[in-house]
């Protein structure tokens, strides 16, 4: 199972955050390797989450984003987990309100999909550190107003049949 993880980790260096990934192999990759961290014990899981390189970890809150969009396109809350599962891994390590842009995206996602963010935190939280459970509960507990995407400078739109987030 570890050779997966480094192979999994080999692809997710290489993929530019700059651009959104066009195939769906990429969002693909992007849960598998959610699922194969998931399959870890505790021990295994902090072991990999310390031997991440800074270019990775500073692209877990961008791929988050990118399966908001994707669970739009695809009508499936799967990628959404996913999404949540690389805030467990990020576990808040930089300012946490990036963490908070990036929820309100998979807030957002779920809300049309007709999905429940509460139903889905819920889930992921055995995974999550204390410090970033104790984000998703925070967020959980926020007054709803705050999770506009008008609050954080976002527009939702598509680019042709694909959603997408931008900046306003």
């Amino acid at each position: 199972m570890k050779n997966k993880v480094y192979e999994s980790i080999s692809i997710l260096e290489n993929i530019s955050t700059r651009f959104r990934p066009k195939s769906q192999e990429i969002y693909e990759e992007l849960v598998k390797f959610t699922e194969i961290f998931l399959s870890f014990n505790e021990s295994e899981k902090n072991e990999l989450k310390v031997n991440f390189s800074a270019n990775l970890q500073n692209k877990f809150l961008s791929f988050s984003g990118f399966l908001a969009e994707f669970a739009i396109f695809k009508k499936s809350d799967r990628y959404l987990r996913a999404a949540l599962i690389f805030h467990c891994i990020e576990d808040v390590s930089k300012d946490y309100r990036e963490n908070i842009r990036y929820l309100i995206l998979i807030n957002h996602a779920s809300t049309l999909i007709r999905s429940s963010i509460k139903v889905l935190m819920d889930n992921v939280l055995a995974n999550c550190s204390p410090k970033a459970a104790e984000l998703f509960k925070d967020f959980l507990g926020r007054d709803s107003s705050l999770n506009e995407l008008e609050k954080f400078g976002i527009k939702f739109d598509y680019d042709g049949d694909f959603p997408i987030y931008k900046s306003k």
